[in-house]
């Protein structure tokens, strides 16, 4: 099954939440060479969940990395909802200030069920809420967000509706928009989806309502590597004044995404220039594999629809916990001397990559990654 709801999200999420730990992200820009910019970096807890980011800006003068903002990440005992504080540097009083507050809720299969955002000016006050809504197959349906706006004075609100196939592969979007709820629609888009898995190709093309019919905006064209991974996003102008634009996608020896390099098309010169470089680092000594196995710990089958089996190569004792790609616990349990199968149920599961941990008493810690379809 191939699900573009909350397309490009999913399609960046995907490759970063992988089973081995991002380190640290840098972009840079290009002039006669690549210039550095920005710089993001993370840090993990014990279940290795990301609990903090920090972003710094370049600082051409002494050749170096200055931090301006950090985001310090809390999760819930349930394994329900995130809570995420972001605080900016003041350079006048040297200290960190209060800039906005994220709280999402999930389901206890790990869909996203809601977020709301906060603002900090003196106090927390509210910015936006998003909501998000799925038919009994764990499609996105609807999603909806509402915020301040403060050009109006009032709430403003956005809607997306999703249609799938039989085969629940994303086919239509629609996009509607009320700059103050309760009048008429300001825009009103959509989204359609192809798909040509022999050809690893995939492509969406957007267009506008307007006087009756419409409009085609843009066509973008999605290409896949061997291995599955996105190769390219192609997105041809038509209606947009900024031109076509692309981007290639690299990957490392073991197939983590390591580098993005965003390009413009030059009309005058018939040539693609860059404009953008994203570097991915990693941290290869965790102890997390993207096998199905290793000496001590098996999965199988991988991918899995319904059952997923665990088997302990050697008797043991200790805990078992089963994690969604945000870091959320969604299962747990218990073994004794585990010679047989461990049978857990995953039918409830979202399709995307989850991780299964054992700790044992020796405080050995074994974690895989599973594919669910």
């Amino acid at each position: 099954m191939f699900k573009l709801a909350l397309f490009f999200v999913i399609i960046f999420c995907s490759q970063l939440l992988e089973a081995q730990k991002l380190l640290k992200t840098e972009m840079a820009l290009w002039g006669n060479a690549w210039v550095p910019i920005d710089r993001t970096e993370f840090e993990y807890d014990d279940k290795n969940r990301v609990v903090a980011q920090f972003e710094s800006t370049w600082n051409q003068a002494d050749n170096s990395y200055s931090k301006y903002r950090n985001k310090q990440t809390e999760y819930s005992n349930n394994g329900t909802s995130i809570l995420e504080i972001t605080k900016e540097f003041d350079a006048i009083s040297g200290s960190w200030k209060n800039a906005l507050k994220k709280e999402s809720l999930f389901s206890k299969s790990g869909l996203l069920l809601e977020s709301t955002i906060m603002r900090f000016d003196s106090t927390w006050i509210w910015d936006s809420t998003d909501k998000l809504y799925y038919d009994s197959r764990n499609n996105l349906i609807k999603d909806s967000s509402t915020w301040y706006n403060q050009n109006i004075t009032n709430n403003s609100i956005s809607m997306n509706y999703y249609f799938y196939n039989s085969n629940d592969s994303l086919v239509t979007e629609y996009s509607l928009m009320e700059w103050r709820i309760g009048t008429k629609l300001d825009t009103f888009d959509r989204r359609t989806y192809d798909y040509y898995p022999t050809l690893k190709k995939n492509y969406m093309w957007l267009s506008t309502y307007s006087q009756g019919g419409w409009l085609p905006l843009t066509t973008t064209l999605l290409e896949y590597n061997e291995n599955g991974r996105l190769e390219l996003v192609e997105e041809k102008g038509g209606h947009y004044s900024r031109g076509d634009i692309r981007k290639l996608y690299s990957y490392n020896k073991n197939n983590f995404l390591e580098k993005i390099i965003y390009q413009n098309w030059n009309d005058s010169l018939s040539v693609w220039v860059n404009h953008r470089r994203d570097l991915y680092y990693y941290d290869s000594s965790v102890n997390i594999e993207n096998s199905i196995k290793n000496n001590h710990l098996a999965l199988f089958p991988n991918p899995v629809n319904n059952v997923l089996n665990v088997k302990l190569n050697d008797a043991a004792n200790g805990n078992w916990s089963l994690y969604s790609s945000q870091g959320l616990e969604l299962n747990s349990g218990v073994f004794y001397n585990q010679t047989e199968l461990i049978s857990i149920d995953v039918d409830y599961l979202v399709p995307g990559t989850y991780y299964f941990k054992i700790e044992e008493e020796e405080r050995q810690v074994k974690t895989l990654s599973f594919i669910k379809l």
